[in-house]
């Protein structure tokens, strides 16, 4: 999974952008709609976005958001990028 995860937009955006941390769907989630309208993964592809947390230290909480939307945040300064690069070189420890 994680060699899938490398050429995907989220991740070759946080990769590049080195300062920045990149928001948007983990592979394998799309965004529905909620009550109010706005975009949110929602539970029937919350498991893979908790994959992504779990598995290559992706976080998928806004602490800042009044409603957490589950959508990923991958940065190059933390464990996002660093964790995917090496599961794709080593699979899982």
């Amino acid at each position: 999974m994680a060699k899938e995860t490398l050429p995907s937009y989220i991740f070759v955006a946080a990769q590049a952008l080195k300062t920045v941390t990149v928001v948007g769907g983990a592979p394998g989630t799309s965004a529905e709609l909620d009550s109010a309208g706005q975009q949110i993964i929602g539970p029937a592809r919350r498991y893979e976005a908790l994959f992504f947390s779990k598995f290559f230290g992706v976080s998928i909480k806004d602490h800042a958001a009044a409603v957490n939307r589950y959508y990923a945040f991958f940065d190059n300064q933390g464990n996002a990028v660093k964790t995917i690069l090496d599961r794709a070189a080593n699979g899982l420890p």
